[in-house]
């Protein structure tokens, strides 16, 4: 299996036997993997039902420089090609935004919001299971905890970026309710303490002996 080509399965299990079968294509460091897990959500879901979802049917899944736009990312963790990612649908300029409804396995916390270019919804900031993928920096990663967070005031997430050639792992303790004050923009700040502070504000970062990342 090393050109796309399309299959179609009826079942649960004869998908799983397929994907166990040509699993070396899908894992090949340089091979095409990502591009059929792509394919395979987009066909499964329809192109037609994507472009439905988007705001603009005239908008691309991958944009310029090769990028994963805010509509695949959406599709790949909720199954809906929506443009946004704040909570339901609002109104602006006269046009109607559609973003994220429901309940989310799996959260999104960026950077932008940060910088107020972009408000994450309710949705996605407090998702089922305590995993967030992280915008920042003009790539993604993630962040997640082996447990359950909940209302907890004190507790550990673990990072993790596999464009950085990680090599140790980053175990970040969050203090909630720290009332750490905003920073100034020329502050040197790490980037991911303020993407967390976008769902914890004022909360204490600890990197526990970790060079932070700037």
């Amino acid at each position: 299996l090393n050109m796309p080509y399309s299959a179609t399965f009826t079942s649960r299990s004869s998908t799983r036997d397929f994907i166990a079968a040509n699993l070396h294509s899908f894992q090949k460091e340089t091979g095409p993997g990502v591009c059929f897990l792509v394919y395979s959500i987009m066909l499964s879901h329809g192109i037609e039902e994507c472009r439905k979802e988007m705001d603009e049917t005239s908008n691309r899944l991958i944009v310029d420089y090769g990028y994963c736009a805010q509509e695949l990312v959406n599709l790949c963790t909720l199954g809906k090609a929506v443009s946004h990612v704040h909570s339901g649908e609002c109104e602006f300029a006269g046009k109607i935004l559609r973003g994220v409804e429901g309940e989310s396995c799996v959260g999104l916390l960026s950077l932008l919001e940060h910088f107020k270019y972009v408000e994450v919804g309710k949705t996605l900031k407090s998702p089922r299971y305590p995993i967030w993928i992280v915008y920042s920096e003009s790539h993604y990663s993630m962040l997640f905890s082996p447990k359950l967070i909940n209302d907890s005031n004190l507790f550990d997430l673990w990072y993790y970026d596999g464009l950085a050639n990680q090599d140790e792992e980053i175990r970040l303790t969050v203090r909630c309710n720290a009332n750490v004050p905003e920073d100034n923009e020329d502050d040197l700040v790490p980037p991911l303490n303020r993407v967390i502070r976008t769902k914890w504000p004022g909360a204490e970062i600890d990197w526990n002996g970790v060079e932070p990342l700037l």
